[in-house]
This record gives C-alpha cells, sequence and structure tokens, in this order.
C-alpha cells in the first residue's frame, strides 16, 4: 500500500496463511508484515521489494512496530514471544524473548 494513498501499490504472497500484522515505518521509506506462519518481512513499499525477511516465531506473529529513528522493527507473537530485529547488519534478533503469564 501506498503510504500517502492507502491504495495497493504491488500484491505479493509472501506469507503462510494470512498477514496478520502490518506496520509502516514513522518516515513511510519502509512497510513490514507478518503472518500465520511466524515470518516477518520488510519491504519498500514504493515498488513492493524484499528488504529483509526473519524468523525467529513459533506462533502467528500479530504485532509490529518501528523504532521511531527506523532502526529496528519488534514483532510480538501469539505465544509471549517478541524479538527486536536490527534493520542493518546482522538479521538476528537483538532481543528474543518470551513473556510469560505473570509478567
Amino acid at each position: 500500500f501506498h503510504p500517502a494513498g492507502g491504495k495497493a501499490v504491488v500484491v505479493r504472497r509472501a506469507h503462510i496463511g494470512g498477514v496478520t500484522a502490518f506496520a509502516f515505518s514513522a518516515d513511510s521509506a519502509k512497510a513490514a508484515s507478518a503472518g500465520e506462519g511466524g515470518a516477518v518481512r520488510v519491504w519498500n513499499p514504493v515498488i513492493g521489494a524484499a528488504l529483509f525477511e526473519f524468523h525467529g516465531h513459533t506462533k502467528p506473529v500479530h504485532a509490529l512496530a518501528f523504532y521511531p529513528d527506523g532502526s529496528f522493527l519488534v514483532s510480538c507473537d501469539t505465544g509471549g514471544g517478541f524479538c527486536v530485529w536490527p534493520l542493518a547488519g546482522s538479521l538476528s534478533p537483538v532481543y528474543p524473548l518470551t513473556v510469560g503469564p505473570h509478567m
């Protein structure tokens, strides 16, 4: 989707099952999507090109948020797991954590 107009620019089938979360970075230069299979993808929303693909969740991801400066992406799954993904350099999560029922 184009961030200003809200219209589909490019349609991609990139997730197992449906898309369960979507977010734009503050400057609209990046978009992120996640699905039932637990994969997280970061896109160039203007041309629809995939920039990053992250795997670290075993449950469906239901929330995504970019850091204000666009340097990291946070993802949270339905099992209480969340990851902080760097958007430069290593593709490993900086903080893969699981929040238990007592937190």
